[in-house]
């Protein structure tokens, strides 16, 4: 799948007409409280002797309404290798995805709306801004995510497809289809009274052999607004994988 649709970097919205805004935003279903304006998580992995390393950073920024209106990742040596702008319908809904690096188109996702504010149309571009997908059975629940959608080639093979479930706004497992339509990955998460995850159990399929993998979270410390700081991750061995650490900054109230 060129890109896993509405779940990497936001969830798409829907509302009921398009001048009503929307019952959930970016901040909700990124399970954040408060009014963030400013998002810094930083990832950092373990090597063999157990000392740490950063290998990744993503920056998120949203505007006064909840929704967010940049993405940015970068790599291990500080490189942008992502620079995503979220532009939204006036009531909220998300328009277009665009990621540009060092002013040249990389993706690009465009999403139509109907009268309704139902999410009618979906199409993927490439480098060049030609079309290399379009979405098809997009399925939203009662908090306006796109739960469930079939992504196919121009020629309209399927490419790939998904179908997850969740908790209000909180995902709690899933599963993702190759272009046969068989399952290439499963998962279910388990969550904490504040919604944040603190299990992952995952199936990777792949040449018919299964791959299990058991991933715990705990947390290290909250701000004032309820939002964590600090993400460990463990096998099922007990053994430290990741850190995530987070900053914020909040718009004044």
């Amino acid at each position: 799948m060129k890109r896993i649709l509405f779940l990497s970097t936001a969830v798409l919205f829907l509302s009921c007409k398009n001048d009503i805004k929307r019952k959930s935003n970016d901040l909700i279903q990124q399970n954040l409280h408060g009014k963030v304006q400013h998002l810094e998580e930083t990832t950092f992995d373990f090597d063999s002797a157990g000392n740490s390393k950063m290998i990744s950073a993503r920056i998120i920024d949203f505007d006064e309404n909840g929704y967010a209106t940049k993405y940015i990742d970068k790599d291990a040596t500080s490189k942008i290798v992502m620079n995503e702008t979220a532009i939204h319908y006036s009531n909220g809904a998300i328009k277009e995805f665009l990621n540009e690096v060092d002013g040249k188109q990389i993706s690009k996702m465009s999403i139509d709306i109907d009268k309704e504010g139902n999410y009618s149309a979906v199409r993927t571009y490439d480098s060049a801004n030609r079309q290399d997908s379009y979405y098809s059975d997009i399925m939203e629940n009662d908090y306006g995510i796109i739960y469930a959608a079939k992504q196919h080639f121009m020629n309209g093979k399927l490419e790939s497809g998904f179908d997850l479930q969740y908790d209000k706004a909180n995902i709690i497992g899933g599963m993702y289809t190759d272009s046969s339509g068989r399952t290439s990955y499963s998962f279910t998460s388990e969550l904490n009274s504040r919604g944040d995850a603190v299990d992952k159990v995952s199936t990777t399929f792949k040449y018919d052999s299964p791959q299990k993998e058991i991933i715990t979270y705990k947390y290290t410390g909250y701000d004032d607004k309820g939002n964590w700081l600090q993400q460990t991750s463990y096998n099922d061995k007990g053994k430290q994988l990741q850190i995530v650490k987070r900053k914020y900054i909040y718009y004044k109230d």
